[in-house]
């Protein structure tokens, strides 16, 4: 169960009937955040919403956002952006669902290393135009 939604894997042999105690039932095909927000507004619609099972293929739910779990912490990857500005239908459901954002300065950061040593290293905030060659 995920907010009061059912999720599965595929499985040939379930074949759900179209009623499920008057409401009616539809399967969402994928876990990620478009396929979880599309099951979840169905879920939650005004006069009783839908019964929704939500089919992923993965053991996981999220598609490419995932939190990792390290000894330094919990790093949260997926989102390449998010502001307010551009996406307003997510910070609604974030709001809906009580989820906080943090402000970010929206850096990114390369580095590639052979044999352990930084061969490069690269920022958009580090002030350089392009490349920064550290190594050899």
């Amino acid at each position: 169960m995920w907010g009061g939604l059912t999720t599965s894997s595929p499985s040939p042999s379930k074949s759900p009937s179209s009623k499920s105690g008057g409401r009616r039932r539809v399967a969402v095909v994928g876990g990620g955040i478009s396929g979880l927000a599309t099951a979840w507004i169905l879920h939650n619609q005004d006069g009783g919403g839908f019964d929704v099972t939500v089919f992923e293929r993965e053991d996981v739910l999220g598609g490419h956002t995932s939190t990792h779990v390290c000894d330094e912490g919990n790093i949260d990857l997926g989102f390449q952006v998010f502001n307010l500005t551009n996406y307003g239908n997510l910070v609604e459901l974030f709001d809906a669902l009580g989820v906080d954002s943090e402000p970010s300065d929206m850096s990114f950061s390369y580095s590639e290393q052979a044999n352990g040593v930084a061969e490069m290293e690269w920022s958009s905030n580090n002030g350089a135009k392009g490349p920064v060659h550290v190594g050899p």
